[in-house]
């Protein structure tokens, strides 16, 4: 059996994916117990370049079969002048439950944040789901959170979508 897996992130193309303030991993936990990652290396790929980082995962955490993993990474994403931008994950393995969160830099002028678990496919009966904001009106619009505690099957998708007005949309 394979101790290994890979979770993956894309970042639009024109964004160089080694630098921090693109894309960055802050911190990996298993069990509530933070890992070390070891540095991260740069791979040349077809259409552009990669950023590949690893963690080991102590052996008293790979004994058993289930684990609470949670990962805080940070991704930039392209507007442009786009009035309504989606950032959409998905599942590439079953899971048993996963929570979602997403915050937005107020400068983004970001109207109302949307929050979909739509396209979720259950294994059995799918109880408990919720998508709202995190933070109360009028800061509403600048994070939101998506819990689904059931599993669920692969290619399910959790999606936020943004409505982007303002001055400062697309700097």
């Amino acid at each position: 059996m394979s101790h290994e897996y890979a979770f993956r992130w894309l970042v639009d193309d024109h964004l160089d994916v080694t630098n921090p303030l693109v894309f960055r991993v802050g911190t990996v936990t298993v069990d509530d117990e933070r890992i070390p990652g070891d540095a991260a290396k740069t791979l040349d790929v077809l259409g552009g370049r990669a950023s590949l980082l690893s963690y080991a995962v102590p052996r008293s955490q790979r004994r058993t079969v289930g684990h609470p993993v949670e990962f805080q990474v940070l991704v930039r994403k392209y507007i442009g002048d786009e009035r309504r931008v989606s950032v959409q994950t998905q599942r590439f393995r079953s899971v048993t439950d996963a929570e979602f969160r997403m915050t937005v830099d107020p400068n983004l002028g970001v109207e109302r944040m949307l929050t979909a678990a739509s396209e979720v496919s259950a294994i059995g009966v799918a109880r408990g789901d919720s998508a709202e904001s995190t933070f109360v009106e009028p800061f509403d619009q600048h994070a939101g959170i998506v819990r689904l505690p059931f599993p669920r099957q692969a290619g399910s998708s959790v999606a936020f979508t943004l409505d982007c007005i303002g001055e400062n949309h697309g700097k």
